[in-house]
């Protein structure tokens, strides 16, 4: 039995979330203040959504059972939308921020609607590469380059945007480091929520949303309609894609006016973007007939079946089997005993104010498959091994 915890303050108050996970069978029990809140995560789930008082978070599990504790992107996203409205009252410059993608400071001065469609077929690209190695893209000029820090439950983000315009076009590379646990079942659950953030932050209308792949990588394709707002006098329409690299996430679009009827340039800009392969994982060889037959000395032959047993060695060993289990019993008896919990799959301690007379009292070592502690367990039985 392995325990992550953490102290989070919720509504003034201190608040302690702990993970229990089963070695056995990776089920993992989560609890605040000791009390369980959710639904246990089997072997398959990779994130389970809890509540904490007035707040939501999410607790994520990766491959190889780390745990972390996130909130829902959801809950980020409108956090730091509040951010930027909080800072264009008191006139501060507007954050560049994944919620509120560089609309307002952008979109407003350079979404003119083009007539020069000759200029957008000879756009002087310039090559582009990140300084770690993780993409490539292409803009008409060197981009403006912008980091904006969010201190979300005491973790940084950071989102970095890479921002060009030609002749009313604009073009844009973002990404962020996402302080989670993003697994490859998670992946596209992760960017959706990411994506539905993004778009209801520009009251954003999706014009399609088509899955795809990046290098490997999840990704989908995306056209999103911007309708007029206060500081942007035309409606603007943005195409692009998001894209998920491990734990970084990849926002690259380009825009133009909704009535511009040119965009050679805004594919060429999209279609120039390139990340890194998606990181290999070893295939697993299974075990097969065909392999044996090929030849191969790693797949075993099956012995010969044993030679039948003489009448007086199956009694020997008959009287070997009950002394064992008589020995069995005496120990056991001498185990610490506990009392199953089939409905929650756990098991008790007597003097546990929770245990009833129903349930089953069996020694420390018959624990059923997948059962885990109540909080009333003490280590010394939740650690508990033989020793003889």
């Amino acid at each position: 039995m392995s325990t992550k915890s953490w102290t989070v303050t919720v509504d003034g108050q201190k608040q302690t979330i702990t993970v229990d996970v089963d070695a056995q069978t990776r089920r993992a029990m989560i609890r605040v203040n000791g009390r369980v809140v959710a639904k246990p995560m089997s072997a398959g789930d990779s994130e389970r959504q809890i509540s904490v008082g007035s707040v939501a978070y999410v607790v994520r599990r990766d491959e190889k059972d780390n745990f972390d504790l996130d909130i829902p992107p959801e809950v980020f996203l409108n956090r730091m939308t509040a951010e930027k409205k909080a800072n264009a009252k008191s006139g501060s410059v507007v954050g560049w921020a994944i919620g509120a993608i560089v609309l307002v400071v952008v979109v407003a001065g350079l979404l003119r609607f083009g007539r020069r469609g000759l200029d957008y077929m000879k756009v002087p690209w310039q090559p582009y590469a990140s300084s770690d190695g993780s993409f490539t893209a292409k803009f008409p000029n060197a981009p403006s380059e912008n980091v904006e820090e969010k201190n979300i439950n005491g973790d940084i983000w950071s989102i970095k945007s890479l921002l060009s315009e030609y002749k009313g076009h604009a073009y844009a590379v973002q990404y962020i480091d996402m302080k989670t646990v993003v697994t490859d079942q998670s992946s596209d659950t992760v960017m959706d929520r990411f994506f539905q953030g993004w778009t209801s932050a520009m009251s954003g209308h999706v014009e399609s949303k088509e899955k795809t792949s990046l290098a490997r990588n999840h990704a989908f394709n995306f056209v999103v309609v911007v309708p007029p707002q206060a500081d942007i006098k035309v409606s603007a329409r943005l195409r692009g894609v998001f894209a998920l690299r491990g734990n970084r996430l990849f926002i690259v679009w380009a825009g133009a006016a909704q009535g511009d009827p040119f965009s050679k340039d805004l594919s060429e800009f999209l279609d120039a973007f390139h990340v890194a392969p998606a990181s290999e994982r070893p295939a697993e060889l299974s075990r097969s007939v065909e392999a044996s037959l090929s030849g191969d000395a790693s797949v075993p032959i099956a012995p010969p079946p044993p030679a039948p047993k003489s009448e007086a060695a199956q009694k020997a060993e008959e009287i070997e089997q009950k002394q064992r289990d008589a020995e069995t019993e005496a120990r056991r008896a001498a185990e610490p005993q506990i009392y199953l919990e089939p409905q929650w799959k756990m098991f008790h301690v007597a003097g546990c104010k929770d245990v009833t007379p129903q349930m089953q009292r069996v020694a420390i070592e018959q624990r059923p498959f997948g059962y885990v502690p109540h909080t009333c367990v003490p280590d010394a039985v939740r650690n508990w091994k033989r020793t003889r």
